[in-house]
């Protein structure tokens, strides 16, 4: 499973967009699912933008298996998969970062995962 410390979100929706996480605790022997918990520390991600998160804003234990949610300002939201990436775990300060794309309408929106690269 990759490591990472960041998402990186490319938006071609017709929507704004805010990133947030979903996580599993590795030490939680339930594996309870949690979140989605959204960027603190975020911004509005516009149609044809990109944004960034570092996935330490939201307090997430270290070595936690995450993927991305998606905040549609006026629509449905939307959620990556645990099994991205072959399953991303958080590692602070991990030089690397999930890429994903969403696309479409406020109320068909979608988030594909797409690649790991070097974090900005």
């Amino acid at each position: 499973m990759p490591n990472i410390s960041r998402f990186h979100l490319t938006n071609h929706g017709a929507y704004d967009a805010w990133i947030g996480v979903i996580w599993i605790d590795p030490t939680d022997p339930s594996k309870k699912q949690h979140g989605p918990v959204w960027d603190p520390q975020g911004h509005r991600i516009s149609w044809g933008s990109s944004g960034t998160m570092d996935i330490g804003n939201c307090s997430i234990p270290t070595g936690a298996r995450c993927w991305i949610a998606v905040y549609v300002y006026s629509g449905w939201d939307c959620y990556g998969l645990s099994t991205d990436g072959g399953g991303l775990v958080y590692q602070s300060g991990d030089a690397h970062m999930a890429n994903y794309r969403s696309d479409y309408t406020t109320l068909s929106a979608t988030v594909t995962y797409e690649k790991i690269t070097p974090a900005e």
